[in-house]
């Protein structure tokens, strides 16, 4: 056998184009696409019409491994047909079996063992073998000789080696663009960073998303109570700013836009009350939008402590509260990160300009608003886990928000206002009212997680201080008989269900162990009563009854 022969180049596997996954409009503006029909982005910019694929409609994620498998299968059957006929010839040297190496130490097996990417067969050329013509010879070997199907198992590597190479991208692509995780974004979800140009892609355009903003802030119809973190001016200020030049837009405030448009879409989703244009893709978009939000938070680095950022975590975790509120103790480390952002951030300190001359009058009073809240989420989903909350009451000494109007604060101002009375309604009145319950909450979480021994006279004092700030609430915040609430406002009944809620739910965990007791012991009688009383209202809180805390 000449032994000029194996100098022979092997031939390139000639591939025909692939047909793109993406739909046009995705495609040409080089963004990821989800492949559905019609795809997230499209309806996201209003076209679901315009959502068109070239040559074949979406291919599903889940089918791209079968379809690679195939394609890959197709070849080694060929290459097995070949590899049989040549055994099956008599007097061939150097004969090559199926499992044989191919010279490297590795078996054609191996080689081929793993998945790869579909390609047409087509791009297969059949019975051209090798032609070898030079000055002293012509020599032609059949494709069915061993010299040919070595250079089939070169051509069979070199094609793995590239889809190899362009796979794993693919599938991580596919998993970033249709994946959900079940739990929070920060920790369960798929992060991966993306290009700038592609966040802002995915914001509705500017006339769809102030209906939604404006919705946000509408006092009566705010899908969650917690809209008073933000100052609704400045924000407006900043949203105004974004859209006359988006690129220019810091990513963390892009961040808390998608978080703001996410809670809209899921209280779309969870009311039933889905406006016809989102029509059976309020969760969908809830979805991309709480992935986006992700998304910001990683590539705005919340080490950094960037402006925004506590605000944006915020609303993150109210989201993945609403959504997971089976899931309190995943939320609870979420919220336990936030807490330490805001800690880093300087939010737990007194913030007085003689002290801190940095921090404006107005900014110090919008920091107060949002450390008192993240105060309150922390009790609040360290209740529910049974954990001991994250904040002590000695690592804060920052005061209080005042019951202000968000029109009495401006960014120039010198002086605060005197603060209103919680009897007249502001934008901040229910969290403050909310923070008197939570407050004692936040003891009797400590009293009853204490590792010591506590006397039943601790109980009766803590049990005096929520009896105290449960009086104290003002009158618009207070329950009512079942009549005159169908009368009300609908807003104003869900904020007071939910106070009452949270008041007799502290008193049960407070007089719980002491329920027994209760009943063949008068020392703990009063246990007894309180916990039968609001063991009722915990579960039909609109049922109006008249207490006589002494």
């Amino acid at each position: 056998m000449p032994a000029d022969t194996r100098n022979t180049k092997p031939r390139k596997a000639h591939k025909n184009p692939r047909a793109p996954l993406a739909c046009e409009s995705c495609r040409i503006r080089k963004i990821k696409c989800n492949r559905e029909l019609p795809c997230q982005n499209c309806i996201v910019r209003g076209i679901p019409s315009r959502c068109d694929y070239r040559g074949h409609g979406p291919i599903p994620a889940p089918s791209l491994r079968s379809a690679h498998a195939e394609g890959m299968q197709e070849r080694l059957n060929r290459l097995e047909n070949l590899v049989t006929t040549l055994v099956a010839q008599d007097g061939v040297p150097g004969q090559v079996h199926p499992s044989s190496e191919d010279g490297s130490g590795h078996s054609s097996q191996e080689d081929v063992s793993r998945e790869a990417e579909s390609t047409s067969t087509a791009s297969i050329q059949h019975g051209l073998g090798v032609l070898k013509v030079d000055g002293h010879s012509s020599v032609y070997r059949g494709s069915t000789h061993w010299r040919d199907v070595m250079k089939e198992l070169t051509e069979l590597k070199s094609f793995w080696n590239q889809v190899q190479d362009d796979q794993d991208d693919l599938l991580s692509q596919v998993a970033f663009s249709t994946g959900t995780a079940n739990g929070p974004g920060l920790l369960c979800g798929v992060v991966k960073p993306v290009g700038l140009e592609e966040l802002l892609a995915t914001i509705p355009p500017k006339c769809t998303t102030d209906k939604l903003i404006e919705r946000f802030f509408d006092k009566k119809n705010s899908p969650i109570p917690t809209f008073h973190v933000l100052h609704e001016p400045t924000f407006m200020k900043q949203y105004q700013a974004h859209w006359e030049s988006p690129s220019e837009t810091q990513i963390m405030w892009i961040g808390l836009l998608f978080s703001m448009l996410s809670l809209i879409m899921l209280s779309f989703y969870l009311n039933d009350e889905e406006p016809p244009e989102y029509e059976g893709t309020s969760r969908s978009l809830y979805e991309l939008y709480r992935l986006r939000t992700a998304q910001c938070l990683m590539m705005g680095d919340i080490t950094k402590c960037a402006p925004h950022t506590v605000e944006t975590m915020i609303y993150n975790c109210m989201a993945e509260w609403a959504h997971n509120g089976d899931s309190e103790t995943r939320v609870w480390m979420v919220v336990g990160l936030l807490v330490r952002v805001a800690l880093q951030m300087g939010y737990h300190r007194l913030v007085d300009p003689s002290q801190y001359p940095e921090i404006s009058i107005f900014q110090g009073e919008v920091r107060r608003r949002v450390w008192c809240f993240v105060q309150g989420l922390d009790i609040l989903t360290s209740f529910l886990v049974g954990l001991p909350s994250t904040i002590r009451t000695i690592d804060s000494d920052t005061l209080a928000p005042r019951n202000l109007h968000d029109w009495e604060l401006t960014e120039d101002m010198t002086a605060l206002p005197e603060s209103r009375s919680l009897e007249e309604e502001t934008p901040v009145c229910y969290m403050l009212a909310k923070r008197k319950i939570i407050s004692v909450g936040g003891d009797i979480i400590s009293l009853i997680g204490s590792l010591s021994q506590h006397s039943y006279d601790e109980v009766l004092k803590l049990d005096d201080k929520m009896a105290q700030a449960y009086k104290e609430l003002p009158a618009h915040l207070k329950m009512d008989t079942p009549e005159r609430l169908l009368n009300e406002i609908p807003y104003l009944v869900n904020r007071r269900i939910q106070l009452e809620f949270l008041y007799n739910q502290n008193v049960c965990i407070l007089h719980r162990k002491f329920l027994i007791l209760g009943r063949i012991d008068a020392r703990f009688s009063r246990s007894y009563q309180r916990y039968g009383i609001s063991i009722a209202l915990t579960r039909s809180p609109a049922i109006s009854i008249r207490r006589n805390e002494n």
